[in-house]
């Protein structure tokens, strides 16, 4: 009889462990879908954070704007600027990080139609790093408005680095692309510019009247 007994407890106990084995690895198997789960989930908010930010800083807002549009057009686009006005003229800014690059758009209106718009950025800090900056976010603006407004119809500067503190100079065009469609003449450059011992890397972005003379 005792030795029944002790059959019996023996099985109990391993009916317990193995239940525990049982338990454990089911534990086991659904802290590895959580951990695949939360990794998941931050993998996925990072690639959205990641487009974000490219969206944000690569791609140049304004394409729904153009040259005589409407104040109020304008206004529906951007409902929270503030203007400043002057006689016949209102004008608005905002501010964008375009490539790298931080810098503001500045829209005038006269009549209460769109005249131009611009955008533009001032480094004082003069050094290689710099203009390797500016050239490389004004080449990928170049690159991006070819795509969109085609082949230029002109193209101009010299893109090497001249220390004005070694080299003096007093400034010069380092790189200009400036093309014409939809009635738009559209201009990008970069400018190193120069004066008085006082220097400045330039990018300027310009949206005119096709007639615009410069």
């Amino acid at each position: 009889m005792k030795k029944v007994k002790e059959a019996n407890l023996f099985l109990l106990c391993r009916l317990f462990r193995k239940n525990i084995d049982v338990y454990y690895q089911k534990l086991k198997e659904i802290n590895i879908m959580k951990i695949r789960y939360i990794l998941t989930l931050i993998v996925a908010m990072a690639s959205i954070s990641v487009c974000s930010q490219k969206s944000k800083t690569q791609t140049m807002e304004n394409k729904d704007l153009y040259i005589g549009m409407s104040i109020d057009e304008f206004k529906q686009i951007y409902p929270n600027l503030k203007s400043t006005k002057y006689q016949k003229t209102e004008s608005f800014t905002r501010k964008e990080t375009i490539y790298g690059i931080d810098g503001k758009w500045y829209y005038e209106f006269k009549n209460s139609k769109l005249k131009w718009f611009k955008f533009d950025n001032y480094i004082s800090e003069i050094n290689q790093q710099n203009f390797d900056k500016c050239l490389k976010a004004t080449q990928e603006i170049t690159a991006n408005f070819i795509k969109k407004y085609g082949n230029p119809i002109s193209t101009s500067g010299n893109q090497k680095f001249r220390d004005p503190f070694k080299d003096h100079h007093w400034g010069y065009e380092v790189k200009k692309t400036v093309w014409k469609a939809n009635n738009v003449k559209i201009k990008v450059e970069f400018y190193f510019m120069g004066s008085k011992g006082e220097y400045n890397f330039i990018i300027k972005i310009d949206f005119h009247d096709k007639n615009y003379e410069y």
